[in-house]
């Protein structure tokens, strides 16, 4: 917000920095890298933000968004030697499956995601909702977008 307010003059919009997967799990934090006046990713997974930044250097046709981006571990970076808890090929499926298709426990587990970490995505999802109720409104690009995106 800070930035915000010293800028207000300038006319300019903060982006939130947020994705689908991160804000459906609480992984953002509040006033943090949730504040902006749009969540331009809000509505993509975190394997559609790789695939975008991808994008972006083929279309470019050089490398505009270093290789090192995407090899470096996923890391809030809040503190030295911290990474994100979990495997994003897996969970940002199932957080799809859950969100936009309503998928339940036990139909996750039959199609083979592991009890276990269905029952953390699940809480984490449940506890979440206080967060995704602040996330600034999104660019909606699927049926289904958190907030009034």
């Amino acid at each position: 917000m800070g930035i915000s307010n010293r800028l207000k003059n300038l006319k300019i919009l903060v982006i939130s920095t947020g994705n689908k997967t991160e804000l459906a799990l609480g992984y953002c934090t509040l006033y943090g890298d949730m504040v902006g006046g749009i969540g331009a990713l809000g509505d993509v997974s975190k394997l559609e933000v790789y695939q975008l930044a991808r994008y972006v250097n083929k279309k470019a046709g050089k490398e505009i968004i270093p290789e090192r981006v995407f090899k470096k571990r996923p890391s809030p970076e809040l503190k030295k030697g911290q990474y994100d808890p979990f495997d994003f090929s897996v969970v940002s499926p199932m957080v799809d499956e859950i969100v936009e298709d309503r998928k339940s426990k036990r139909e996750l587990i039959e199609m083979g995601y592991p009890r276990e970490v269905v029952e953390d995505i699940y809480m984490r999802f449940r506890r979440a909702e206080y967060k995704r109720r602040q996330a600034p409104p999104c660019v909606k690009i699927t049926p289904k977008a958190f907030g009034i995106g």
